[in-house]
């Protein structure tokens, strides 16, 4: 049994555009007589492109033999601009393997396998090339399996000239339907721009990036629930780690992060802390707290702090978020904390703030200051002062 395959689209455009980027398919396929459950992929050549133009081509062969398809594959002069228009300009070539286990077989009379099917996917690449109008060279290495119980992502790298970032990743399924985490990694002056142009005329495109650090994470996370608070699943976590950031830019604003993770079983009753540092343009953010994941909250606590000398500095950021834009700050100062203890719903907070010379979108003010108090566990009033000077909207 064989057959051959052609498809031809005459119009081949970029995924953005709601189009297919395929010029044309040919594949031919093989059956032996003796084995059913045996398909033989002698070839393939997958032909991309947008418009008349060019986008890179894939061909390689592989064999389906029962529940096991497994391919070896050429990329070659992959542009994957021309795929989509947000992704990265450059122009890249390598080798492609990848092994999908868990199939029905190819033999349509064999019996089916008594219940569900343990789908997985193992897949090696490195793809190396240029990026285009420039003489940077760039590299691509992906090294990584994947099935309903783990993902194992034994390498990443991403290179271009001397920047490069390096990440490992393995999850794991734990009791209760949680996931057991490890990830590491480095990033050496690495910018994402090749990688990740964004839209045309977007600031993300318009911007300066340029990002070093490191992380070692070791964590435990609950089951994730639909109607989860973000809050509730952060004082989920239970684990250690570190993450830094230094040298660092994000649309020409300077940017520092140091977060610490900890986690001692048996020390008490908040065996889990927290603590880190954000600084974005001169303004600084500070986290500290501790709790115990495993428990029922009430040994939560946290405590953020902000000084906030010059949010003019933070402009750029903001504008990053198309729906920041218009409230990308121009002026002012806030200086904060805000203490919060227990686990939500049942959160009890108490904070203070005051701002200088406000000037964000069409507000501005000269000078507002609150203090507040609530306790979601209890029947007590929410408690806020607040007073304000020469306040203005619309202006």
């Amino acid at each position: 049994l064989a057959a051959t395959i052609e498809l031809d689209n005459a119009s081949p455009g970029r995924w953005n555009e709601g189009r297919v980027p395929v010029r044309r398919l040919q594949a031919r396929l093989r059956s032996p007589d003796a084995d059913r459950q045996r398909l033989l992929i002698e070839s393939f050549d997958l032909q991309l492109a947008q418009g008349g133009e060019a986008a890179g081509r894939w061909q390689g062969s592989g064999q389906w033999v029962g529940p096991r398809l497994q391919l070896d594959s050429q990329i070659d002069a992959l542009r994957p601009q021309l795929l989509d228009s947000r992704a990265a300009v450059m122009n890249v070539s390598g080798p492609l393997a990848f092994t999908l286990a868990g199939l029905r077989s190819p033999d349509p009379s064999a019996a089916d396998l008594a219940g569900p099917r343990a789908l997985s996917i193992e897949l090696r690449s490195t793809l190396e090339g240029r990026i285009e109008g420039s003489p940077s060279a760039v590299k691509l290495t992906l090294d990584g399996r994947a099935d309903g119980q783990r993902i194992e992502v034994r390498e990443l790298r991403a290179e271009a000239g001397a920047a490069r970032a390096v990440l490992a990743f393995d999850a794991r399924r734990a009791a209760a339907d949680g996931w057991l985490l490890r990830s590491s990694g480095t990033l050496t002056d690495f910018d994402p721009l090749p990688w990740w142009p964004g839209g045309e005329g977007s600031a993300w495109r318009a911007g300066t990036h340029r990002l070093s650090g490191s992380w070692s994470l070791d964590v435990a996370l609950p089951r994730v629930r639909p109607d989860m608070p973000p809050l509730a699943l952060a004082q989920a976590i239970a684990g250690t780690g570190l993450l830094r950031v230094d040298r660092s830019l994000v649309a020409g604003v300077p940017v520092s992060l140091q977060l610490e993770l900890g986690n001692r079983p048996g020390s008490g009753a908040a065996p889990g802390s927290v603590r880190g540092e954000l600084v974005a343009g001169g303004n600084r953010l500070a986290v500290e707290g501790q709790g115990n994941p495993a428990g029922d909250g009430h040994a939560d606590r946290l405590r953020f702090d902000l000084q906030a000398g010059n949010l003019a500095t933070l402009a750029p950021l903001a504008r990053l978020l198309p729906d920041l834009a218009s409230w990308a700050p121009r002026a002012g100062q806030v200086d904060a904390t805000l203490n919060l203890d227990g686990r939500w719903p049942d959160i009890r907070s108490d904070g203070k703030a005051s701002l200088v010379g406000l000037q964000v979108g069409t507000l501005e003010a000269r000078r507002a200051q609150a203090s507040w108090r609530f306790d979601t566990a209890s029947d007590q009033p929410l408690l806020l002062l607040a007073d304000a000077q020469g306040l203005e909207q619309g202006k």
